[in-house]
């Protein structure tokens, strides 16, 4: 089995080319007929995208015609690569996706032209035609008049053409469906019917599109073209054989894969790849255009001068404004001249890019977005690995394919692995598996057998249980649990205690070495006849330690102990686990709650008078909350008092004033009124006295330096 470690991108190191892609290139000479590359090569990867290699021989400048699916066009665009050792690319080229009528803008006729003779010509009035047949003549089309005759039997009819043509004769007609051919003297007409034509077909082609690659160079030589595009993941799936012989597994790894690429592989070199690569969509096979803003013409406005009224002198107005006695002969004073034409209501809004209700344009350029990232999701990060299979593969379109990836025989052991959350008194029969290929493993399922030999020397196989194996790296191992294991039983008692050292009173404060220890028996019944190796998944939380058993003997998962215990046939053993979770802890003695207080002066790890001074606080702390819930059923009195005022309001209020029972409500709420008062002095005192033993806390363990 050929493995190799590289990247999925690997075989870009040998692009020697730069592809451009072009709609409408053309070469500098014609080249004969477009060559069809063979799919040579095809790379699956896990992480959606399929790598497709074709190769082909080529002699001089040549074009080559390669057929993609219409929905991977995109994708072809983003990646398509093209080697040529001995030559260069010129262009890629493949039909525009835009409509056939935006292809026709540039045409004297549009697409319903070509869907009959008759209507092209129709199209074409005015173009000069040579015309053979029945009647020759040369000239330009003039009309086209539709007629029906009767079949000779008298039974159908029959339509035809009359086209008429101004010749140098004067106008004369023929039958268009009598004529042997019909050319266009125009060979610009000639070609731009070459053209649409050439564009229909290639929008015919439906769900697909032919890329026409140019590659130029001198001789004989291979060219490859390749691509990437999305393709079905790949799976994985194992088998494990235990029972081949001591501390080994027989392993097979499988690839699962479809082909759905529309083309047969056959006879390829076939690669399928774990890992996780980026991959994504552009719509790069979409026409776009962008918006660009208008700007008005500008067009001088006509000029209109005003009518001359005459004139007089400057001198002659100054002397006749001097002689009073003649009047005044000065001209009346002139009038403004009359303000500038408004601009045009769009004109400044436009200068600004802006239409005229003053909204801003519609913004244009890419509307589409790649379509969101493809990428597959992974527990841990998984060394990227391809498989190479030796030998050709041939898979029809629409067919499946397992084909097999690793095939050897791996550390392996039958282990019973007991975890309580999945069952409290069982085990899990299970299989420890080591890596040790050289290469990452992708996860997958896996089906277990055991091999066994009879007496008389028969192997049978036998199936015993699935399991999942997540990404295997090289050098790792994974427990694969398959079955419950019922031929064993345990049992499990849980013990706490907390261990204080260090401890010291001083300054108002609490400090002290705190280890909590928690101590599991396990108490295991093996089985009745075979011995099992156990491995006990133990809870592991952060800060705690394994005190014991020894940890070297043991392995740690993110939330796990794993710890092994070997118990011999029909034996009963108790196993012990124990963690010890040490800190330091500084606690400010003012704030410790009763309970702990209380806990403190029994605990027998402080010295006596570190106990003492806890059941003096303690003390101390039953006078400050017994006050407190003094203060607490004063407040609540007086809150009653507040709804009974409350009440009393509302009955003053819907009663007539002056009466007998509105003086009785005034006099129930003047009684109310001093006992509200008298709750607040009560909490008043309180509030003082409880201010008071607390002072005399903080000075007693402010005090305090044991």
């Amino acid at each position: 089995m050929d493995i190799r470690i590289v990247g999925f991108g690997a075989a870009a190191l040998a692009l020697i080319a730069v592809v451009v892609i072009g709609l409408t290139a053309t070469g500098p000479r014609s080249l004969g007929p477009a060559t069809l590359p063979e799919l040579k090569r095809v790379m699956l990867s896990t992480g959606g995208v399929g790598y497709f290699e074709y190769q082909t021989q080529v002699s001089g400048d040549a074009q080559i015609a390669l057929p993609v699916r219409m929905d991977q066009v995109d994708d072809v665009l983003k990646s398509i690569v093209v080697f040529d050792d001995k030559g260069g690319t010129g262009f890629v080229q493949l039909p525009s996706r835009a409509p056939l009528s935006d292809i026709f803008r540039g045409l004297p006729f549009g697409p319903d032209a070509l869907n009959s003779n008759a209507a092209l010509v129709q199209a074409l009035k005015g173009s000069e035609v040579s015309v053979n047949g029945p009647a020759r003549l040369e000239g330009r089309i003039v009309s086209v008049v539709e007629e029906t005759e009767k079949t000779g039997d008298n039974n159908g009819q029959i339509t035809r053409h009359r086209v008429g043509v101004m010749t140098a004769d004067g106008l004369r007609q023929f039958v268009l469906e009598d004529a042997e051919n019909i050319s266009f003297s125009d060979p610009v007409l000639q070609g731009q019917i070459n053209q649409a034509l050439v564009s229909v077909a290639e929008h015919r082609e439906g769900q697909g599109r032919t890329l026409k690659i140019r590659t130029n160079g001198e001789g004989s030589r291979t060219v490859t073209i390749a691509y990437v595009v999305e393709a079905p993941l790949w799976k994985s799936s194992y088998r494990i054989a235990t029972g081949v012989g001591p501390g080994k597994a027989r392993m097979q790894g499988w690839a699962i894969l479809e082909n759905v690429s529309g083309t047969d592989w056959t006879d390829i070199d076939l690669t399928v790849v774990t890992g996780n690569p980026v991959t994504f969509r552009q719509a790069l096979y979409q026409t776009y255009y962008v918006s660009r803003p208008e700007i008005p013409v500008e067009v001088l406005g006509r000029i209109l001068p005003r009518p001359d009224e005459g004139a007089v002198a400057v001198d002659e107005v100054a002397s006749e404004q001097e002689h009073k006695a003649m009047g005044s002969l000065a001209s009346p004073a002139m009038a403004p001249p009359p303000p500038p034409p408004a601009p045009a209501p769009q004109s400044a809004a436009r200068l600004r890019g802006e239409r005229a209700d003053g909204n801003a344009p519609a913004s244009g350029g890419f509307a589409s977005r790649p379509a969101k990232p493809m990428a597959a999701e992974s527990k841990e990060a998984a060394t990227q690995v391809i498989f190479h299979l030796p030998n050709k593969v041939s898979v029809m379109n629409g067919q499946s394919l397992a084909v097999p990836i690793v095939g050897r025989n791996v550390p392996g052991e039958l282990v019973a692995l007991y975890q309580p959350e999945t069952h409290p008194t069982h085990p899990l029969a299970a299989v420890r598996l080591t890596n040790d290929s050289g290469t990452g493993l992708p996860p997958g399922v896996l089906t277990l057998y055991d091999v066994q030999t009879d007496d008389k020397k028969n192997q049978i196989t036998s199936y015993i249980g699935d399991a999942q194996l997540s990404t295997l790296p090289d050098g790792e191992a994974r427990v694969l649990a398959f079955a419950l294991d019922q031929k064993i039983t345990i049992d499990r008692e849980n013990k706490a205690e907390q261990t204080i050292a260090n401890a010291t009173l001083a300054g108002g404060v609490f400090k002290a070495s705190v280890v909590d220890e928690r101590t599991t028996v396990y108490t295991i019944k093996g089985a009745p006849k075979e011995d099992r190796k156990i491995v006990i998944e133990h809870p592991r939380e952060a800060g705690w330690n394994l005190i014991a058993p020894d940890p070297k003997t043991s392995e740690m998962t993110p939330d796990r102990w794993r710890i092994p215990v070997e118990v011999k046939a029909g034996q009963t053993v108790k196993f012990t686990v124990t963690a010890q979770w040490p800190r330091e802890e500084t606690q400010q003695l003012v704030d410790i709650d009763l309970d702990t207080v209380l806990a403190y002066a029994s605990n027998a790890k402080l010295t006596e008078a570190q106990r003492a001074a806890f059941t003096k606080m303690a003390e101390m702390k039953r006078t400050i909350d017994a006050i407190d819930s003094q203060i607490e059923t004063e407040g609540q009195a007086r809150d009653r008092v507040f709804e009974d005022q409350g009440r009393i309001r509302q009955n003053i209020q819907a009663v007539p004033a002056g009466s007998a029972l509105q003086q009785r409500y005034l006099r129930s709420m003047s009684d109310l009124e001093d006992q509200a008062d008298t709750h607040k002095k009560n909490i008043d005192r309180l509030d003082q006295q409880k201010a008071g033993e607390e002072k005399k806390l903080a000075d007693y363990v402010g005090g305090l330096n044991l």
